[in-house]
């Protein structure tokens, strides 16, 4: 995905990726630039290393004027070498609270959108959540089963109450008490999404939920989010959690004797199969890290040396078992 842009005046597409630390600019795209509107370079200590597991030689820092029509952003950025124009990092989304809308292909900038495009795809319908199986004709048979199994697979969902509470409320009722879904009920009941002002500046869950709108949906009430099991080929429903059950279900995926401690990446995939809420691994990761039994089981163990005596002579001699062999010679 990418956004077209213009930098110091000169028209560009820079890459959206969430993955990049820092905003980098094309060594190419630094030498279009008039040199009177040419920003000047500084020695940078940054170190980065690319998708291939190489460091990039970096040409300096310098403060760049981000041109999105009529708003305009002032950013540091690293000159490189790249094959594209330039990559919108995560120092730029956090600082201006950006919002990747994917089934929308917006890019929410504070409070104006800039459209997201798509290399070498057309727009996405926001109704479509998976591609259509291709048939080819030498493995048309293949395919066809693939698509059969996907037309038929199960559909998963929770609707019922939350383990181990000890409340008498459902989770219906725990949702219509949580502020954050009791916004989302509403939209979902209504059908339609609000604009994103009206979530700028709420909370990172709420944001997430509005950017994921068009996989939400209610089932009995329930606030659910349609999940592509890509690796089963099944569609699953998960419940939403609010978040005064989340650590309910932490403990219940990960503590009892059922879930045995499994670590981050199975209770993740654990969770994932009937619930879901913004945040999920950071908070996953976070609650495994602080588990108490887990740091006692898994420290460090202390390695046992051989003890040592001092003999008459001077010389230390060492209490293992001495290994012996005899030369052979021809």
């Amino acid at each position: 995905m990418f956004v077209e842009l213009k930098i110091q005046g000169v028209p560009v597409k820079f890459v959206v990726d969430t993955r990049a630390t820092l905003t980098l600019v094309s060594t190419r795209v630094y030498h279009s630039i008039p040199d009177l509107c040419r920003p000047y370079l500084s020695e940078t200590r940054s170190q980065i290393k690319s998708v291939s597991d190489k460091y990039l030689s970096l040409k300096g820092k310098g403060s760049f004027t981000l041109d999105f029509g009529k708003e305009k952003f002032i950013l540091e950025a690293v000159v490189t070498d790249l094959q594209v124009d330039g990559i919108l990092g995560l120092d730029f989304m956090k600082k201006n609270k950006c919002l990747i809308d994917v089934f929308g292909n917006l890019l929410h900038i504070d409070n104006f959108e800039v459209p997201l495009r798509v290399q070498g795809t057309q727009n996405r319908n926001a109704n479509v959540y998976r591609k259509p199986c291709q048939i080819a004709p030498d493995r048309q048979s293949k395919t066809d089963r693939e698509c059969s199994k996907r037309e038929q697979s199960q559909v998963n969902i929770v609707t019922s109450k939350m383990p181990d509470i000890g409340k008498d409320l459902t989770l219906n009722e725990l949702q219509s008490n949580d502020s954050d879904l009791k916004r989302v009920k509403r939209w979902l009941t209504e059908g339609q999404r609000p604009h994103y002002n009206e979530v700028s500046n709420k909370g990172y869950s709420l944001r997430s939920l509005w950017s994921q709108f068009d996989c939400l949906e209610l089932q009995g009430g329930i606030v659910v989010r349609r999940h592509d099991d890509r690796e089963r080929n099944i569609v699953k429903l998960q419940a939403v959690i609010p978040m005064s059950e989340r650590k309910q279900v932490l403990e219940y995926c990960y503590d009892t004797e059922c879930a045995g401690h499994l670590g981050i990446h199975k209770t993740i995939e654990k969770i994932r199969q009937s619930f879901y809420w913004p945040g999920l691994q950071s908070d996953v990761r976070t609650y495994v890290a602080g588990c108490n039994q887990c740091t006692r089981r898994k420290r460090p163990m202390k390695r046992k040396r051989a003890s040592w005596r001092l003999e008459d002579n001077g010389r230390h001699e060492s209490k293992r078992p001495a290994c012996m062999a005899d030369n052979v010679n021809k």
